[in-house]
């Protein structure tokens, strides 16, 4: 190196990867090679993987787009290792430590601030909920650090009641419960310091949001067909805003075009699902004529709100956002969540159906990395169950 760091283990590390050994090698030879970007975003992902591991933050701190978010990965390298000399140098001196080496660590192109996935520690950063900043500095700030895995446990354990509640027994209670779940999921993401685990909440708080609005909306005077679409509309605007924030590219949440023509036959399953769920729930038709002109309005409503809007919130965001938190157990807690909003249908036998079928959608996404077929396949499933299984019986 032409100007080497006065940092033993810094020099080492930068000259000789394999100091680092394990997941956080690849990290060190993008680091030794200058390409600081690249580095970056590999930590960021190797967060669910290495959330303990000191030398994970300590290399985001050195390869961080600004000094505020170096201090934040400095301080949570402080609080894991406290004996850490240059962590504590990092938060000491009056410059961060890639300023005493910029020629070696200043990345060539600025990051995103964005897409730090964690928050300074007890604040907020700028323009994300400024008013709610003081919930931070509660004694039950410290929620953050309970094992995140069990929280959303139990979050789906209290959905799961809210709808039992809403469903056989009282649903002005059980739409209480779901008003206050989402409350409770907005204000976890307001102070959550990992932000991986924020963008999951906010992509969670949809659920309560899709019951509340299901039993709140004016449908009354309105077809029941047309309820999915009045429904669907406010929904669709919340999850496109928890899209933005979470600022996936659209390849990310399976909006992508990949292995078309498979996607194309996954719609064909949407029949036989549809004939099976009908046999199950017996519906009856959303409307009394078979003539073709009467029918494609909605089937297209159908198509777009139960079948896109459904799909691109549940394995699209909340499937994105829980392998980033949960790793591989994330396909099976949304496809759990997917089965308890379907709690309403009262049917046992219909919650296995949904869980299954979800569970299949869920790894048909991670394999082809696109909602598109399962978006087909969705909508083709109610289009029977509700359209042309019960005109043909009827």
């Amino acid at each position: 190196m032409n100007n080497p760091s006065p940092h033993p283990y810094l020099t080492s590390l930068l000259i000789d990867p394999q100091v680092l050994k394990g997941p956080l090698q690849p990290a060190a030879v993008l680091i030794q090679a200058g390409r600081f970007n690249e580095a970056h975003h590999l930590l960021l992902q190797l967060t669910r993987r290495c959330l303990r591991d000191p030398k994970l933050w300590l290399l985001l701190a050195w390869t961080s787009p600004s000094p505020t978010s170096a201090l934040a990965y400095y301080r949570i390298c402080s609080q894991l290792d406290p004996s850490n000399e240059l962590a504590r140098l990092g938060l000491t001196s009056s410059q961060p430590l890639q300023s005493a080496v910029a020629p070696v660590f200043e990345p060539p192109l600025p990051l995103d601030p964005v897409a730090s996935p964690v928050l300074p520690p007890r604040s907020l950063e700028p323009g994300v909920f400024p008013r709610l900043a003081w919930f931070t500095t509660l004694p039950f700030r410290h929620l953050a650090d309970v094992h995140f895995t069990w929280i959303m446990v139990l979050y789906l354990l209290l959905l799961a009641l809210a709808e039992l509640v809403t469903t056989f027994s009282a649903p002005q209670l059980g739409l209480s419960l779901h008003g206050l779940l989402l409350a409770v999921l907005f204000l976890h993401a307001s102070f959550a310091r990992v932000r991986a685990q924020q963008h999951f909440l906010f992509a969670v708080a949809l659920a309560p949001l899709i019951r509340l609005l299901s039993l709140s909306m004016p449908l009354a005077g309105f077809q029941s067909v047309y309820w999915y679409a009045i429904i669907g509309l406010p929904l669709l605007l919340a999850s496109s805003l928890v899209y933005r924030f979470t600022t996936h590219r659209p390849a990310d949440v399976g909006l992508t075009a990949r292995h078309l023509p498979q996607q194309l036959l996954l719609a064909l399953l949407g029949l036989p699902l549809g004939w099976l769920e009908y046999q199950l729930l017996s519906p009856a038709p959303l409307i009394h004529s078979s003539r073709l002109a009467d029918l494609w309005v909605p089937a297209l409503i159908l198509l777009v709100f139960t079948g896109f809007l459904e799909e691109f919130i549940f394995r699209g965001l909340m499937q994105r956002t829980a392998e980033n938190v949960l790793g591989k157990y994330g396909i099976y807690w949304i496809s759990l969540l997917f089965a308890v909003l379907h709690i309403g249908y009262r049917s046992f036998l219909d919650f296995g159906f949904v869980l299954l079928v979800g569970l299949v959608f869920a790894f048909i996404v991670k394999r082809t990395g696109s909602i598109w077929g399962v978006t087909l396949a969705h909508g083709f499933t109610n289009i029977t169950l509700y359209l042309i299984v019960p005109l043909l019986l009827h």
